[in-house]
């Protein structure tokens, strides 16, 4: 199994995952033309529940899998990483078989509390993809502990593009019959993407383990045989004087009889490497658990806030005046639209956390882990503050460009476009938290990860539901107490590294990204002001692509690349295909 290096596998995931939402990003588009506002609230109120369940029967368990899975590699214990696997794959079935039956069996009582019955059939549909997410992170989990990264990111392009495809093909046919029917099929372009993604990384699994097989036992055959060629030649020649004095027939009986005990020997060897040492299936499912549980709870954190939202958010919303149907309107607009936008960076900062586990489960010193975490949230910054930058001056032109008349009319599209200036906030606490969270827990410390998690998300949901019913606020405190959550976080995550584990950040390698910024926000500011009147299909291009360049030309300048030696590079690269 070809493995890749630290920023090798972040580079791979990056830019699947750049692809994947990009996809995404144009999947949500015509959904909203299809369904429009009240049909995509529809869709985002069946979508927490499933994410909530899906979180709790595989999320972390891809980064718990991840991380017994390098530790066993570290011991060169290739055998036991297999079962790994086999145990994992189990275990995720089961769990997400119990709830996939469980969503079935809860789908009336769901609707009812949301207050939204027109759901019922969505909840139908989406139950089924938990049972094949579950599976899935099973592999994934397995494919990131040998730090290999092409499987995920090959497996998150086809997610998208099966969804992509199948949902607006089953939307746009089924949205004649109702909204809610059009929501179905957006839903089963989902599950099926899900099908899809499992039966592609099952398929690579066999292959590299055929793959693998092979080339264990030729690399085996090849050592025992040079071996076994020394030593029979070594007794050959101990036993030379006593063999040239005794018949020809009995000196072929001898080597007859060495090459078959040898060989016998060779064989039993051989089973033996292959097969590894005995592993407790049982034993391994415990530590499964055990590794997982923490994860799990820091991971089911926020689905969970975003479920007790979608349950709460419209009898809130009533509170404040407002009816059922502008209500639906307003948590799509949230969720759908905005929560969407601001989450895009945010999930492109996992391929940075995903790379993180394995690299720091695997190493020994705590210095390791003070290195790639700086190096990590470097990396993420860099990344993501511009995005927030051009959020913040760029809200109205983007939305314009993507939803144009589909939001409901000019009052929802600038509603929309200050609910996104405001929540851009969160786009680099979130990213940097992901880090923190990866990197505590390939260092074993999941629990602290699942408290701060928790902690952060009672104070959101006391927010949420002050704010929410506040005529004045209304759907304004679900984008308030988001970014409290994740700055609180944050905070308690950054305050443990900081004086627990006495891990500093060297804020000097922000220089760069904030000058960079700095630069391609003034520079975007002053072409809006040239720009006003034209048309926003060749202003906004023009703007993001000069502002790009020039936030680039601003980390070259300020000296974000002094590190970048090719030459250097190139002497890692050999070093490392030589290791593997």
């Amino acid at each position: 199994m070809k493995k890749q290096t630290f920023l090798g596998g972040v580079a791979i995931l990056f830019l699947a995952g750049i692809l994947a939402k990009f996809i995404g990003a144009i999947y949500r588009v015509p959904l909203t033309w299809i369904l429009g506002a009240e049909g995509l609230g529809i869709y985002q109120l069946v979508f927490p529940i499933f994410s909530l369940l899906m979180v709790i029967s595989s999320a972390g368990m891809p980064t718990a899998i991840s991380k017994m899975v390098a530790n066993a590699l570290a011991k060169n214990d290739f055998y036991k990483a297999r079962k790994i696997l086999k145990v994992s794959v189990i275990y995720l079935s089961i769990i997400g078989l119990l709830f996939s039956i469980i969503l079935i069996g809860l789908t009336q009582a769901l609707a009812g509390v949301q207050g939204h019955s027109e759901s019922v059939i969505c909840y139908y549909a989406i139950a089924p993809a938990i049972f094949f997410v579950s599976i899935l992170s099973a592999f994934r989990g397995y494919f990131q502990g040998y730090s290999n990264m092409i499987p995920t990111a090959l497996s998150q392009i086809i997610e998208q593009v099966v969804k992509l495809v199948l949902g607006l093909i089953l939307s746009y046919a089924l949205v004649r019959f109702g909204i809610e029917y059009g929501a179905l099929g957006a839903i089963l372009g989902v599950t099926i993407s899900e099908v899809v993604a499992v039966l592609v990384l099952g398929g690579i699994y066999l292959k590299d383990r055929k793959q693998k097989a092979n080339s264990a036992q030729n690399g085996l055959y090849s050592t025992m045989h040079s071996t076994y060629e020394y030593v029979k030649n070594a007794i050959l020649k101990q036993n030379k004087e006593n063999l040239v004095k005794l018949p020809a027939l009995e000196v072929a009986k001898f080597r007859d009889n060495y090459n078959f005990s040898k060989i016998h020997s060779f064989s039993l060897t051989q089973n033996s490497v292959l097969q590894g040492s005995k592993v407790d299936s049982r034993e391994l499912a415990k530590e499964l658990f055990k590794t997982s549980l923490p994860i799990i709870l820091a991971s089911i954190t926020l689905p969970l806030l975003v479920f007790i939202e979608s349950i709460l958010v419209i009898r809130l919303l009533g509170n404040a005046g407002i009816d059922v149907a502008e209500a639906t309107t307003l948590w799509g607009l949230s969720s759908g639209v905005v929560t969407s936008l601001t989450n895009m960076p945010i999930m492109l900062s996992l391929a940075v956390a995903i790379s993180l586990v394995p690299a720091i489960a695997g190493a020994t010193q705590k210095s390791v882990l003070a290195h790639k975490l700086n190096q990590s949230i470097t990396l993420v910054l860099a990344f993501c503050l511009p995005l927030m930058l051009g959020i913040m001056i760029l809200g109205e032109p983007i939305i314009e460009l993507l939803y144009q008349d589909s939001l409901g009319g000019i009052e929802y599209s600038l509603l929309t476009r200050n609910l996104l200036i405001c929540a851009s906030i969160t786009i680099p606490f979130g990213a940097v938290l992901q880090v923190q969270n990866s990197a505590l827990q390939g260092a074993g410390y999941g629990k602290i990860t699942m408290l701060n998690m928790l902690l952060s998300g009672v104070f959101k949901i006391a927010m949420f539901i002050l704010l929410v019913q506040v005529p004045a606020i209304n759907i304004w405190g679900s984008v308030i107490s988001n970014i409290a959550f994740y700055i609180l976080a944050f905070l308690f995550n950054y305050l443990f590294i900081r004086f627990k584990l006495k891990i500093k950040f060297s804020y000097k390698n922000l220089l760069p990204s904030l000058a960079g910024g700095v630069l391609m926000a003034l520079f975007i500011g002053n072409l809006e002001m040239l720009l006003a009147n034209a048309s926003i299909f060749i202003k906004l291009p023009i703007e993001i692509l000069f502002g790009a360049i020039l936030y680039m030309f601003g980390l070259y300048v300020f000296g974000a690349f002094k590190d970048f030696d090719l030459a250097k590079i190139k002497q890692r690269l050999n070093k490392s295909r030589l290791n593997n």
